[in-house]
C-alpha cells in the first residue's frame, strides 16, 4: 500500500527505486565501519559509488540518498560508541 502516511523515513533503496535508479551493491565491511567514522568520510566513499551507477542523479537526490545511507550505516555500525564517536 501507499507509504505516504508513514512517519518512517524511506530507506536509500526505496528512494532509488522510486526514482528508477540503481542502488550500489557495496556491502559494508568491518573495516568500513572502523574507518568511515563521520558523515564526511562516509559521503566521500559512497558518493562516487552512487554516481557510477547513476551518472545523471541530481545533487538534491544524491544528498537524500547519502543521508539515508549514512543513517542506515550508523544504525548498523557494530562499533558505534566504542571509539568515541564525534
Amino acid at each position: 500500500g501507499p507509504l505516504g502516511s508513514s512517519k518512517e523515513p524511506k530507506s536509500s533503496a526505496q528512494l532509488l527505486e522510486d526514482w528508477g535508479m540503481e542502488d550500489i551493491d557495496h556491502v559494508f565491511s568491518e573495516e568500513d565501519y572502523r574507518t568511515l567514522t563521520n558523515y564526511k568520510a562516509f559521503s566521500q566513499f559512497v558518493r562516487p559509488l552512487i554516481a557510477a551507477k547513476n551518472p545523471k542523479i541530481a545533487v538534491s537526490k544524491m544528498m537524500m540518498v547519502l543521508g539515508a545511507k549514512w543513517r542506515e550505516f550508523s544504525t548498523n555500525n557494530p562499533f558505534k560508541g566504542s571509539s568515541g564517536a564525534s
